[in-house]
């Protein structure tokens, strides 16, 4: 095939395409909301609608509710007087094009270029325009020949569409010559199909929905979309729980309901400090990381995280209606799970044989240990120590571990003087 034979077929291309339907959308609200499956809604979701060329993208509010503010998008003759934006030129063009935008006061414009995937593939940032004709120049080079989508807003309420063709061995852009004839006109529809909506998450597999209602330009409740958990689905009776400025997820886990956090409540001491009963919940961060606080909670001595209470399952210092797991709850949980450590660790914990899996969605962290009798931290990326409430004696307790390189869950007793991470269940 000849250039010429090549150039005509580009611009047969661009002929079918100027006849498709182009989007033009009122500015109205599409919503609906996320669930579970027992019906719970999920917040901080990302929701993402596709439409034509256009994609919208949303949060999940704490109801689970998401709402589109749908942009704008008009013909040219439908801006305001004053206002107008010319086709590209050249059209086909190799690599540079210009758009003129005249404006009869001081406007701001937008400019982004997507290719016929739906990719962006050019950016403009906020560009401030003057009285008159301002001309805007893309610059599409390395970019392969074809079909591409230059979406224009203006002043952030009105968004115009051009349709372009890039084909190299076609005209540079000419800065001395400006043409701006209408090469094709778009025809508009209000009727427009809602090709998918896409929802992503940490906690959820992600979900695609098809065969949506199509849009005709006036308010949309699209109502509810259920979507699955990754590991462990939220207890029936809470999914959350805010305690002490913090807010821990709940995952169950057969008849158990356990915060899937670690507890990080009280006041920072550091290791080279005692713990006391003195009316104030005190914590160790490891290594006294501030950073590491963050991401494995705290470490508590026994007396401590139990609140010098010495009662088997005790709430200590786990929010109300909660309390520290005792030893019999603990070997639940490994029979539930078939004795399998690596469920109950974080997908990044772990190696070997002892990588985590996280199938309970239990999100155990190897997380270390404070050692008092030896004044050190030590263990983080290999063992996960976790508390019960169940003495053996004045001086030893029982704990749940995890290690780094087998799926063992260890269930022995140590002295109470170390300081181990806490996780809580809740009363039944």
């Amino acid at each position: 095939m000849n250039f010429k034979q090549t150039l005509n077929r580009f611009r047969f291309l661009l002929l079918i395409l100027s006849f498709s339907m182009s989007i033009q959308i009122s500015a109205q609200i599409i919503s609906g909301r996320i669930i579970d499956q027992n019906e719970k809604t999920i917040s901080d979701l990302l929701v993402q609608i596709y439409m034509g060329e256009y994609k919208f993208t949303a949060t999940t509010s704490p109801d689970g509710n998401f709402q589109f503010d749908v942009l704008v998008s008009v013909e040219d003759e439908e801006l305001p007087s004053g206002y107008s934006i010319s086709n590209n030129f050249p059209n086909p063009f190799n690599p540079t094009t210009r758009i003129n935008i005249n404006v009869p006061d001081v406007s701001t414009a937008k400019v982004d270029v997507y290719n016929i995937l739906g990719q962006r593939v050019f950016d403009l940032p906020l560009e401030k325009l003057t009285s008159g004709i301002n001309s805007i120049d893309i610059v599409l080079d390395g970019l392969s020949n074809g079909i591409y989508l230059a979406v224009i807003r203006l002043n952030e309420k009105f968004t115009v569409t051009k349709k372009m063709m890039l084909l190299y061995g076609t005209e540079h852009l000419d800065t001395h010559s400006i043409n701006l004839k209408t090469m094709f006109k778009s025809a508009a529809s209000d009727i427009i199909p809602i090709d998918s909506i896409v929802v992503t998450g940490d906690i959820i597999e992600k979900a695609s929905f098809f065969e949506l209602p199509v849009y005709t330009g006036i308010e949309m409740d699209l109502g509810d979309f259920v979507v699955t958990y990754k590991n462990g689905s939220p207890c029936t009776e809470v999914t959350i729980v805010d305690y002490a400025g913090k807010t821990y997820h709940t995952v169950q886990i057969g008849e158990q309901c356990w915060l899937k956090e670690n507890l990080d409540v009280g006041s920072v001491i550091n290791g080279n400090q005692d713990m006391t009963n003195n009316g104030e919940i005190e914590k160790y961060y490891y290594d006294n990381d501030t950073l590491l606080g963050n991401k494995y909670g705290g470490l508590y001595e026994w007396n401590e995280a139990m609140q010098y209470n010495t009662q088997e399952g005790a709430q200590g210092i786990c929010p109300e209606g909660w309390h520290i797991p005792t030893i019999e709850e603990l070997r639940e949980l490994k029979i539930t799970l078939n004795h399998d450590g690596n469920a109950l660790k974080s997908i990044d914990e772990g190696s070997g044989n002892g990588f985590g899996t996280n199938i309970s969605g239990f999100s155990a962290l190897l997380a270390g240990a404070y050692y008092n009798n030896e004044s050190i931290f030590s263990h983080e990326g290999y063992y996960g120590l976790f508390w019960s409430s169940s003495e053996t004696s004045t001086t030893f307790t029982f704990y749940m571990g995890l290690t780094v390189n087998n799926n063992n869950i260890y269930l022995n007793d140590i002295v109470k003087s170390n300081a181990f991470c806490v996780r809580c269940i809740k009363n039944k």
